[in-house]
């Protein structure tokens, strides 16, 4: 049986798979940097480990945020209030496009209650529409759009994450939506049971947007409902 490379890590010096190690040379250059002032032999050429990894990265942003502590503290209270309107942002986003979607739907033509319904849906699509022009200018869409280079090690790791939700709810819908068209169609040629499919550039082009819309926002909703709060003042 071929055996699996090991290195050696250059902190513990323990021996590890290749695949629990990462080689020095990817570390990013500020934690590097922390390793090197404990570490003088640090060698780029050599690998560490990922518990040892993890933890100077953790004391890279501990550092960071305790340099800037005196201006953090002043911004918690704006960070939290940017929080809660972030959250309600993602939900006013999320939940009232296809609600004013299904108004208008409900809507009958050449009635005064028809009309009432429509500009009502309007409005419900045009606010889930300003919910994400909100959300669009914030960090939490920043960390979701921004070049990989310009992000650091959490806001990375938080991204991979925001993505991954995304796609996974993104790829239920589609499916869901996909069945529905689907034994819509059957039934409706088969047994004559009227069941609505859209018929109209106005209908696909509303399922087109919505896809965009919810492709966009729910990354961004999932870093809004899981970054922590930042910590009270000792």
């Amino acid at each position: 049986m071929k055996r699996r490379e090991e290195v050696e890590c250059q902190i513990c010096h323990g021996t590890f798979p290749a695949g629990e190690a990462l080689s020095a040379e990817m570390v990013r250059p500020a934690v590097a940097a922390l390793i090197r002032e404990k570490h003088p032999e640090w060698s780029p050429a050599g690998y560490i480990c990922l518990a040892d990894l993890n933890h100077f990265r953790m004391e890279h942003v501990e550092g960071v945020l305790e340099a800037e502590r005196g201006e953090l503290s002043s911004l918690d209270a704006d960070v939290m209030r940017s929080l809660r309107a972030i959250k309600l942002a993602t939900l006013c986003a999320l939940a009232l496009y296809p609600l004013g979607c299904l108004v208008r739907l409900a809507a009958s033509e050449g009635t005064a209650v028809g009309l009432a319904l429509d500009i009502a849906g309007l409005l419900l699509v045009l606010a889930a529409i300003g919910a994400f022009a909100f959300m669009a200018p914030t960090n939490w869409q920043r960390i979701v759009g921004e070049e990989e280079g310009l992000l650091d090690e959490r806001e990375l790791q938080q991204r991979y994450r925001a993505q991954a939700f995304g796609y996974s709810v993104f790829a239920v819908l589609t499916m869901v939506t996909l069945i529905y068209f689907a034994i819509g169609t059957d039934i409706g040629n088969q047994k004559g049971i009227q069941v609505w499919l859209p018929g109209s550039f106005v209908h696909w082009s509303a399922f087109i947007w919505g896809a965009v819309l919810y492709a966009f926002t729910l990354p961004t909703a999932y870093l809004a409902w899981t970054v922590p709060p930042p910590p009270e003042e000792e």
